[in-house]
């Protein structure tokens, strides 16, 4: 878990660093339910109730633990249909529907949800396309990237027809769950802690740009890393055991160090995005913003209009591309593509303050004056609703 290279996003990144912390509460959370379970002292109880929600402050991710509780009971021999067991649920279930309905609002007051994109079916085979890479990353963690985005559509509008191969490993992995729930509870405990933990974050409610994200693969891999660590045991041979131990540990380490070294910087990052995924827009857009924090104009245009070229609708990359032409001084094309951004949103302020800066060079005192006004006005209207 320590050294596994589908965790390097949310270590490196530090906007991420939030995973590692949630993680931190929810697995005490469940080691702490489990010494409950085993010892019926009420004390484990209240911290295992504490550290969960210290777990949900840190990421509303955490809403998945109360699911995982009946496994808890499961594998610790314990009747886990009764009613007290039930009832011990209530607290834990009642902080993941306030927490969940809180992080539903907060998604959708930031406009993360995309519905309109793809339908259900759609969404549907993305979410097993996602299981599959999940399962395959998670023991050969190879082609990773910092932006997984969901495909171009065809033509005719539909999705990739192989999407809709990957519905096949999915009911077979629940088959094996089903298979040895009665013959082997540890096994069982990891299939089912990698499946409920993973199945929010499966896109079938379409959050953000990604059909996945290695930082999703997080608190859900230690499930199947129990299964890998139980695995090991099992082989009585000690020598293949450590060897087959060695072995994996220092690959990870090798391609978690590599993969470190993508992370060192936007533009290694977004190189390495669009190496793999030419068609990811908000890899060139971000590319773009980085060209053109370091004064790189030209690089940012062509970034810019890269995105333009995939995504026409994209007002924000009119007004980059904007940005960077007038860090080439090329006024009238300003003018141009701010236009086209305030065509799309009319209260667009910045691209708004931007063109009246191109006409104030080209000395369109009149035309640079209504912006100005525009913008004043349009910021000052942000204000007050913020």
């Amino acid at each position: 878990f320590g050294v596994h290279t589908m965790h390097v996003e949310s270590v490196a990144w530090i906007s991420e660093r939030k995973d590692v912390l949630y993680s931190s509460f929810f697995l005490a959370s469940l080691v702490l339910y489990t010494s409950y379970v085993s010892t019926r002292k009420g004390l484990y109880y209240g911290l295992a109730l504490l550290f969960f929600l210290l777990s949900l402050l840190a990421k509303g991710q955490a809403v998945v633990l109360v699911a995982i509780l009946p496994f808890i009971d499961y594998f610790r021999g314990r009747k886990w249909v009764s009613l007290k067991a039930v009832l011990e649920k209530i607290p834990f279930f009642l902080l993941s529907l306030i927490f969940a309905y809180v992080a539903f609002r907060a998604q959708g007051s930031g406009h993360a949800f995309h519905f309109e994109y793809f339908p259900l079916p759609e969404r549907v085979a993305f979410a097993f396309y996602g299981f599959f890479h999940y399962l395959v990353k998670s023991v050969i963690p190879i082609g990773l990237s910092a932006l997984y985005p969901y495909p171009l559509k065809r033509a005719d509008g539909g999705i990739p027809s192989f999407y809709w191969l990957f519905i096949i490993p999915l009911p077979l992995y629940l088959w094996g769950f089903y298979f040895l729930f009665k013959r082997s509870k540890i096994y069982a405990f990891g299939l089912g802690m990698f499946f409920l933990c993973l199945l929010p974050l499966l896109q079938l409610i379409p959050v953000g740009t990604t059909i996945m994200a290695d930082r999703y693969f997080y608190i859900p891999s230690a499930g199947l890393l129990l299964c890998f660590a139980a695995g090991l045991l099992e082989i009585r041979n000690y020598r293949i055991r450590y060897v087959l131990f060695a072995v994996f540990i220092f690959v990870l380490s090798g391609l978690s160090f590599v993969r470190c070294m993508v992370w060192k910087d936007s533009l290694s990052l977004w190189d390495d995005v669009i190496s793999k995924y030419d068609y990811a827009q908000l890899a060139y857009y971000d590319r773009g913003a980085e060209y053109w924090r370091l004064g790189q104009w030209e690089r940012a245009v062509a970034d810019y209009s890269r995105v333009i070229e995939i995504n026409p609708a994209f007002a924000e990359a009119y007004y980059g591309r904007g940005a960077s032409y007038a860090g080439l001084g090329q006024w009238d094309k300003v003018i141009a593509d701010d236009s086209k951004a305030i065509e799309m949103h009319p209260k667009y302020a910045a691209a708004l303050y931007n063109r009246g800066l191109a006409h104030s060079n080209l000395e369109q005192w009149d035309k640079a004056i209504a912006d100005y006004r525009s913008e004043e006005h349009t910021s000052e209207l942000q204000s007050l609703r913020h």
